[in-house]
């Protein structure tokens, strides 16, 4: 089995013109696509929805009360558009993922704006206004307190004076986002790994032509390990391919692919999903007659529906803004996307591990059930 492996292999990689094409053409559509389509990726927000979206928390006071009133009543004017948000770590790293502008809270008498450095809104010049909302509110509540024998003209500059600053204005750091270049570079890495399926079902269609399959089974090898050798002989070629793709995406495109081990890992995370899409093409090919109708179909059909709606073509924060959003996440290759550009973007694996346990469980699932298949079919497989 793994002499028929490293053959497989070598006879893939031997082919210069296909394996050239196979590292180019990612590579020229990396830079088509993010030249193209760059002013889709906004350089001030990145990819994110534009917007003037404020997270908002005011405290349960008379107090709060009033700002709650003053917001309903003039926000809009602000172009503010406010959601409630009480859990503050929550509402930071929404902000901080530039999904939202600021986050402004109210306590103890102080409003408190977090915000990140692309903010939308001019959030000093609204700072102004909450400072003057604030002072407003104290010089009244003290107006109300305090008896006659002062004039009212010098009561208020003494209290505008104690009252001071009401607001505060905090910067918090903001998460790196893609480019057009950095977002296709990767979009392209997930999309070579599904049309891997496409070249395993080719691989095995001209074995069966060139009878290389009927020698092996009546050599007295079984169609599994056949099947499966020749599977895993594309996965070495791809590895190869990607390999040299990252690099160049690394060194001349100058991609950010994080960490050291944050590239290993998308390394290894595309492989266990190319492992995986080979061996439910090589399902496809046990169960499938004709090879030529099934790579029709998977060219024009299946992998261009998965691959769209997985954000190859168009962002997938953009499908979401266009109300797609229930719909992509029947595609694997956005949540691959996905795992991957949080693994970069956001240093958090933790999205892209559980994607790859689940697809390493299906993985193993195909397994079973081409050596289930290769058992039913047998030497009639190559009729």
């Amino acid at each position: 089995m793994l002499r028929l492996i490293r053959v497989s292999f070598q006879i893939n990689i031997m082919e210069k013109r296909n394996v050239a094409l196979m590292m180019l053409l990612p590579l020229f559509l990396t830079f088509l696509l993010g030249a193209a389509l760059e002013s889709l990726f906004d350089s001030e927000n990145d990819n994110v929805m534009l917007g003037s979206t404020w997270l908002y928390y005011i405290e349960d006071s008379e107090d709060g009360d009033r700002l709650r009133d003053f917001l309903d009543e003039y926000g809009h004017q602000f172009n503010m558009d406010l959601t409630w948000e009480e859990d503050k770590d929550e509402a930071l790293d929404v902000v901080a993922e530039r999904l939202a502008d600021a986050y402004l809270v109210y306590a103890d008498g102080t409003i408190t704006i977090y915000q990140n450095e692309h903010a939308n809104q001019p959030t000093r010049w609204l700072k102004v206004v909450f400072d003057s909302y604030l002072m407003r509110v104290a010089i009244i509540d003290d107006i109300l307190e305090t008896t006659t024998d002062i004039s009212l003209l010098q009561f208020i500059e003494e209290t505008a004076m104690e009252v001071g600053e009401h607001v505060s204005l905090m910067q918090i750091d903001t998460v790196s986002r893609p480019d057009a270049i950095g977002y296709y570079a990767i979009a392209m890495i997930t999309l070579t790994s599904c049309y891997s399926m496409v070249a395993v079902i080719l691989g095995l269609h001209a074995e069966k032509r060139r009878a290389t399959a009927k020698r092996y089974l009546i050599a007295g090898k079984s169609l599994f390990s056949f099947i499966i050798s020749k599977a895993l002989g594309m996965n070495l070629v791809f590895l190869t391919q990607l390999t040299v793709i990252m690099l160049f995406n690394t060194f001349i495109y100058r991609v950010y692919f994080g960490a050291p081990q944050t590239w290993l890992t998308v390394l290894a995370v595309t492989m266990v999903f190319a492992f995986t899409v080979t061996q439910f093409a090589s399902m496809l090919c046990l169960i499938f007659r004709n090879f030529i109708a099934l790579v029709v179909t998977v060219n024009t059909a299946l992998l261009p529906v998965m691959l769209f709606f997985g954000g190859a073509y168009l962002g997938y924060h953009r499908l979401i803004d266009i109300g797609l959003g229930d719909i992509i996440v029947f595609s694997p290759v956005y949540h691959l996307n996905r795992g991957i550009f949080d693994a970069i973007y956001l240093d958090s694996t933790e999205y892209i591990m559980q994607f790859t346990l689940i697809v390493a469980i299906v993985a193993v699932f195909l397994i079973a059930c081409n050596f289930i298949l290769a058992k039913w079919r047998g030497n009639s497989w190559m009729q």
